[in-house]
This record gives C-alpha cells, structure tokens and sequence, in this order.
C-alpha cells in the first residue's frame, strides 16, 4: 500500500511537473509541433497550396496524442485540411487546427490558404518548380477557469479551499488572433534526372499579435514570429525506390527545433497502386520519430511514434506520442514516385 502511495505521488509529481512545462512553453508562446509535418504541405509552407503532382485534390484529418502513458489528460492535437489545385497556377484550401494543452490551454486555428506557381507546369523539361503563398485566418485561445493556485490552499490545515481568491489578476479567460504567413517553396522537377533537390522557407504569424491573458501585462506579451526552413532531396535507387533525407527547422522567439532524417518509398511490383514509406527521423534533443504508411488508390494512412530520449523517457515508457495521419488524394493517373 505504501509503494503503491509512493508511486502514486511520483506520476502525480511528474504529470504536474510536466504541466508546469507546458505553461512555460505557452508563456514563450511556442507553436505546436508535428512529427509528420509534411503530410499535410500547406500546414508546412502556404505556397504548397494544391501544389501536389497528379492529384485531383487533397483532403486530410491528422491525430497527435502526447505524454498519455503518463497523465490523464494527454496534450493532443486534431487536424482537418482541405487543398485543390485551381487550374494550370493556383491552388486554394484551407484547415482546421485544435490543440489542447491537457484541458488547461486550448487553441482552435480556422485558416484560408492560397499559392501561385510561378513556373509554368506544363514545362518540366526546364527543371524548376518555384511557387508562392499566404495564409489569413484567425486563432480562439482559451485558459481553464477552474485553475488552481498555491495561495488557495488553507496554511492552517493545508487543504484547498475555492474561496480563498487566487489573486491573479486575469482579465479575460480566452483571446481571438489574426493569423498571417507567406512563404515560397522550390523544387527540382526535370523527369529525365535522378537527384531532386527541394527547399522551402515561409514566416508564419506575421503581425504577432497581443495574446496575454493577465490585464497587467497582456499588452506587451505577443505571439513571435515562427520561421520555417525545410532542405533536402529526392534520390531514386531504383525503378521503385525513392530515398528521400531532409532537415527541417522551425525558430520561434528563443525557441529553435531541429528535425532531421530520412523517407523510402517504394511501390510493389505486383501492385502498383500500392505505395509504402518508412522513415526514421531525430528531433534534436527530445525524440526519434519512426513513420510508417501505406497508400492504396489514392488513399494514405500513416502512423508515426516518438520515443523519447530525455530524462523522462523512464517514466514515457519509451513512446511519448503517437500521430496519425488519414489522407485521400486520388491521382490524375498512374503512380510515379519520382513526381509525387
């Protein structure tokens, strides 16, 4: 009963300890983050906007469950996305975004999407593709009302008591942002060649508008400027395999991550509307990210797992989140992997 006790309050300690890094997270005002985060192109860079080679239009739900083998109320984020092309330059779409901070900050994100291609498509054999985009949309923040402060419990008997006042000066418990971001994405295209270069750059919450929540002080906490730098290349090894390394970069006030890595796709010989991709990815000081999909006629399905390689990854099991991704694109035509 007493390690029972014992173990009880060590995952308690940790889920609070884990709490109290997610608000500090929230004060510098950090953007959530994606394992996958090229499955859906326009929530990486706006000027892939139905930009997708051979497909008819894209439409996408994507699932991130985070830290649940150790709190009851996991951080999770939920996704729906929709983008087309819009005859021979333009792509237009739009998604969805809620992220929830274990029932204490959420974040709903409704934008509009646009891209011009300024290459014209029709001419591969020139080898570039070179694109740009925008976004305009808006963000709903939320904070729990019912939080609990250090001050509310009773010194006399140590108990928590609601009618203690917290003294935190909260003037409003929720916040609507404007979201803004542009960007330009540019590949190597020509079909008669074996190596495929890529690199995109884009800028996201480019007003970084007011967010605090506190009176005393939400005039002069902003949301920073996140910048996005993603490099790499596509390798075909073979009539069936594309090997495909990137690194991809995101700064965000003082924040920097680094994810970096590689994806094989293949298709089967005896089935070629069958594609697979399999990757192994490291974000810098928190993760390593195992991705595995499978499509079949135009329809993608892909699950990816972190495990953790911080202090805590005793306490994770190993597996700190799981994302999935559920997404139909059908083709224009037949598979080619080396114009997907």
């Amino acid at each position: 009963m007493i390690m029972k006790t014992k173990f009880t309050i060590q995952i308690t300690g940790i889920s609070i300890l884990l709490l109290l890094i997610f608000c500090a997270v929230e004060g510098l005002s950090q953007d959530f983050h994606l394992s996958q985060y090229d499955a859906v192109p326009m929530i990486q860079n706006p000027a892939n906007t139905g930009m997708k080679e051979g497909r008819h239009y894209s439409a996408s739900a994507m699932y991130r469950s985070q830290w649940r083998p150790i709190s009851s109320r996991p951080f999770s984020t939920f996704i729906l996305a929709y983008d087309m092309p819009l005859e021979d330059r333009w792509g237009i779409g739009g998604y969805l975004v809620n992220s929830d901070g274990a029932n204490v900050f959420n974040t709903f994100q409704l934008t509009g999407s646009v891209a011009y291609r300024i290459t014209r498509q029709r001419r591969r054999s020139a080898g570039h593709h070179l694109s740009v985009g925008g976004q305009l949309g808006m963000m709903y923040k939320t904070t729990a009302r019912e939080l609990v402060f250090n001050n509310q419990y009773n010194p006399q008997g140590g108990g928590y008591s609601s009618d203690i006042p917290n003294y935190e000066d909260i003037e409003n418990y929720s916040k609507v942002l404007p979201e803004i971001s542009m960007g330009a994405n540019y590949r190597y295209v020509n079909d008669q060649e074996t190596i495929k270069p890529f690199a995109s750059f884009s800028i996201w919450h480019i007003t970084s508008p007011k967010e605090g929540f506190l009176s005393n002080s939400g005039g002069d906490v902003r949301l920073p400027r996140r910048y996005n730098l993603l490099v790499g290349s596509r390798f075909l090894l073979q009539d069936r395999f594309i090997l495909e390394p990137k690194i991809n970069t995101n700064i965000q006030g003082q924040a920097t991550e680094y994810i970096f890595g590689a994806d094989l796709e293949t298709t089967f010989e005896a089935r070629e509307d069958i594609l697979g991709t399999f990757g192994v990815h490291h974000r810098l000081k928190d993760a390593i990210i195992i991705i595995a999909g499978i499509e079949y006629k135009g329809l993608l399905f892909t699950m990816s797992f972190d495990i953790n390689t911080t202090e805590l990854s005793e306490y994770v099991k190993g597996s700190s989140a799981m994302e999935f991704s559920l997404i139909f694109a059908p083709r224009t035509g037949r598979v080619n992997l080396f114009r997907i």
